[in-house]
C-alpha cells in the first residue's frame, strides 16, 4: 500500500526506497543463517497516512497503524529463530512517521526496541536514550529527494551563480498560531517580517508550484529551516534546501541531523539557536557572514548533495553506501559483525 502522498513526500519515500535498496544489493545473501542483517520491510507510515486521508482521524490512523506492525512482528518471531537469537539487535526498521519510531505503541516499541532504526530525524527533546531514538544504536538517514525539479536542476547545473543571489535569507511554509507548531520559532519569523519589512529576507507564507520555490530558493543564499510539530520538530524541506543549491541555515535545537556523524555539516550550512530566533538577532548573524565564508559554504552545498543522493546501483559514498557503513559500525559494536565483513 503506497499512497500518493506517502511516495512524494521526501521523508515518506525512505520507508518505500531503502528496503528496496537492501532487497537488491549484491551484499543480499538467501541463506539467513549467513547474514549479518535482517531488514525488515513494512509500510505502517503509508497504512497510517491512508487510515489518516480516508478516515479523517489521526487515532482512527494510530488503532490500524499499531495493530498492523504487531501483527508483522508476530510473523517475525514465528518465521525462525533469527529475531530472538540476538533479541532483536541485528535487525533494522526503518520508521518514517514525522516522529520517527515514536509512531509505535509501548507494545510495539519495547519489541523491538533492541533492534536498529533508521530514521529522519532524531529528536533529543523525546529523551537522548529514549525507547524512541538512542543515537548509539539508531542511523538517522536523509529523505529521498524525489521531485524531478529538484533533481533536473541539480543535474543540469555545475556550480552555484552567486550573481543570481538577491535575497539573503529565504522562507516560505507553514505558519499557525499554535505554537506546538514549532515552538514559536515559525511564528517569530513571521512577526520580525511583518514588523521590520527586511530587504534582504523574502518570506512567503504557505505552499508555491514547485518551480516557484525553486527559483525563491534559487534567489537566496541562506534558506531557513524551522522546526515542525513539536515534540519531534520534523520538518521535510532539508533535503530540498540542499538539492537547489541554497544554504540550509538550521533553526533547530536538540536535534541529529542526517548522517551527521560522518558528515561535516559546519562546512555547508548554518545552525542559529532557537534562542537567537526568539530574540530577533538570527538575521544580524546572517549579516554578519563574510561574502568568501558564504561562497565557500555554497561550493560546499553542491558537492555534498551527492552525500544526500540515493542511486541505482549505488555508489561509494552516497546516501546507502553510507547507511551500510554506518549500520556495520552498529553491528560490530555489539558483536554482531563476521570479521571478515
Amino acid at each position: 500500500m503506497r499512497t500518493h502522498f506517502h511516495m512524494n513526500d521526501p521523508g515518506y519515500g525512505i520507508e518505500w526506497v531503502i528496503p528496496e535498496l537492501f532487497a537488491t544489493s549484491p551484499l543480499r545473501v538467501s541463506n539467513p543463517e549467513e547474514a549479518n542483517v535482517f531488514v525488515v520491510p513494512h509500510l505502517m507510515v503509508a497504512y497510517f497516512h491512508y487510515y489518516m486521508f480516508h478516515k479523517g482521524s489521526k487515532n482512527a490512523a494510530d488503532e490500524a497503524a499499531n495493530p498492523y506492525f504487531a501483527g508483522l512482528m508476530s510473523y517475525i518471531r514465528h518465521a525462525g529463530p533469527w529475531f530472538d537469537r540476538h533479541e532483536g539487535r541485528d535487525h533494522v526498521f526503518v520508521f518514517a512517521h514525522d516522529c520517527g519510531a515514536c509512531m509505535l505503541n509501548g507494545t510495539n516499541i519495547a519489541a523491538v526496541r533492541n533492534s536498529i532504526f533508521l530514521m529522519n530525524m532524531g529528536s533529543l527533546t523525546t529523551g537522548a536514550e529514549s525507547l524512541c531514538f538512542n543515537r548509539t544504536k539508531d542511523v538517522i538517514v536523509p529523505p529521498v529527494q524525489l521531485s524531478s525539479d529538484f533533481l533536473d536542476f541539480r543535474k543540469d547545473t555545475l556550480r552555484p551563480d552567486l550573481s543570481t543571489r538577491r535575497n539573503l535569507a529565504h522562507f516560505r511554509g507553514t505558519v499557525w498560531d499554535d505554537l506546538a507548531y514549532s515552538g514559536g520559532v515559525r511564528q517569530a519569523l513571521k512577526k520580525l517580517f511583518l514588523e521590520t519589512r527586511p530587504g534582504d529576507f523574502l518570506f512567503n507564507e504557505g505552499f508555491a508550484d514547485p518551480a516557484t520555490y525553486l527559483k525563491e530558493l534559487r534567489d537566496s543564499y541562506f534558506c531557513l529551516h524551522p522546526p515542525g510539530w513539536l515534540p519531534c520538530k520534523w520538518s521535510g524541506r532539508f533535503i530540498n534546501l540542499l538539492f537547489s543549491g541554497c544554504i540550509p541555515t538550521l533553526l533547530m535545537d536538540d536535534l541529529v541531523f542526517p548522517l551527521e556523524e560522518i558528515i561535516e555539516y559546519d562546512s555547508f550550512s548554518v545552525r542559529i539557536a532557537e534562542a537567537d530566533v526568539h530574540n530577533d538577532r538570527w538575521l544580524d548573524i546572517l549579516r554578519l557572514v563574510p561574502e568568501t565564508v558564504r561562497q565557500t559554504k555554497l561550493q560546499a552545498v553542491w558537492d555534498t548533495t551527492f552525500r544526500f543522493s540515493y542511486n541505482v546501483p549505488t555508489r561509494s559514498g552516497d546516501a546507502f553506501s553510507s547507511i551500510l557503513e554506518l549500520v556495520a559500525r552498529r553491528l560490530r559494536a555489539q558483536g554482531l559483525l563476521r570479521a571478515q565483513q
